[in-house]
This record gives structure tokens, C-alpha cells and sequence, in this order.
């Protein structure tokens, strides 16, 4: 009887060594698991922050750009060198000041607007062949672009442009009168050299008969 309560101490004894190593194994291998997780969700964590400051550096030049927003015009399909040209032949007919004379929209605007609002499509199409003629025009003449002309020579050649009477002095002469009409319609000038007074006007709420 002795020898059975013995044996059953020592399998008691070896069973409570066996569970405490499991217990011990266990608690540790959750420890490991929990500390990976941590890890692959830090990781995971900084993947993302990553990917938000990347993308957030790739936009930016986009958000912080300066250049301004091109108008798209329905009826007037052109690019962006032929923008540029319009531009340089209105600053060169008229520069513009748009400190002492400011307008609402730019002087491009401006002659853009008016020939895609103001032109059937018959006139457009003039439009926009003469401007492919009037390159052609200089390239035959100078042997390069208008716009690698000195100043002299560009004058010259809207001078001589003007005086033909086909597309590209059509062109030409578009781009002369919306010029100018950009420039006598701004607020400044009319009021100033045309005694021009805008809505509602004076109000005289009692005037001699």
C-alpha cells in the first residue's frame, strides 16, 4: 500500500512538471504570436502611411501648380502652341496692361471667347486655316517660326499679313479687332474715356420741371 501511494505522489510530482512546462510553452508561444502580430500590424501601419505620403508628394505638383486652368472651347478645337501664337500677335498688335486697365478675363480669353461665340462655322474654319497659313507664310518668308522672329520682323510681317486680303489676314485682322475690343470695353477706358456709367446709373429723386 505504501509502494501505490509513492508511485501515485511521483505520477502527481512528474504530472504537475509536465503542466507547468506546457503552461510555460503556451504562455510564451502566445506571447511570440502576439508580439509578431504587433510586428506585421506596425508594419502593415507604416506600409500605409507610406502609401498616403507618397501619393500625397506625386499630387502635389498638381495642387500647387501655378499654371492656370485652360478653357476648353466648343467650337474652337486648338492647341496649346497655337494659344501661345494668338497671344504674341495680340501683345504685338496692342500690348496690354493689365495694371492700368484691368479686365475680367484675360485678353487670350477674351479673343477666344469671341471668335467661338461670335464666328459661324464657316468663319472658324477660315480662322483656323489662315493661322496655318500665316505659318506657312513666315516660314517661307524668314525661313523659321514667327515666334523665333526678332520684334522688328514680327511687325514687319503682321504689317504685310494685313495688307493681303486672304485666310491668314483674316486671322490676322480677328486677332487686331478682339484686341481692341477687349482693351476699349474694359471698365477703365469706358469710364474714364467714354464718360460711361455702369448700372444702376445716378438716381435723382427730384429734379426741377
Amino acid at each position: 500500500m505504501k509502494v501505490n501511494v509513492e508511485k501515485n505522489a511521483n505520477w502527481i510530482f512528474h504530472f504537475k512538471i509536465i503542466s507547468l512546462g506546457i503552461k510555460t510553452i503556451s504562455f510564451y508561444s502566445f506571447k511570440l504570436v502576439n508580439n509578431v502580430n504587433y510586428i506585421f500590424m506596425k508594419r502593415r501601419s507604416a506600409l500605409q502611411k507610406i502609401a498616403w505620403v507618397s501619393g500625397g508628394i506625386a499630387m502635389l505638383p498638381y495642387y500647387c501648380s501655378t499654371q492656370p486652368e485652360l478653357t476648353v472651347y466648343s467650337n474652337l478645337p486648338i492647341t496649346i502652341p497655337d494659344r501661345n501664337l494668338i497671344n504674341l500677335l495680340s501683345s504685338l498688335i496692342l500690348p496690354e496692361d493689365t495694371e492700368g486697365f484691368p479686365t475680367l478675363e484675360s485678353r487670350l480669353d477674351f479673343i477666344l471667347t469671341m471668335v467661338n461665340d461670335g464666328l459661324d462655322s464657316q468663319e472658324i474654319s477660315d480662322y483656323l486655316y489662315g493661322m496655318e497659313a500665316f505659318r506657312k507664310y513666315v516660314i517661307a518668308i524668314y525661313g523659321t517660326s514667327f515666334e523665333e522672329l526678332v520684334a522688328q520682323d514680327q511687325l514687319a510681317c503682321i504689317g504685310k499679313t494685313i495688307d493681303c486680303s486672304d485666310e491668314k489676314s483674316f486671322f490676322v485682322h480677328t486677332i487686331k479687332r478682339h484686341s481692341l475690343g477687349h482693351f476699349t470695353t474694359s471698365g477703365k477706358y469706358m469710364k474714364d474715356y467714354l464718360n460711361f456709367e455702369f448700372m444702376p446709373g445716378r438716381y435723382y429723386g427730384c429734379v426741377p420741371v
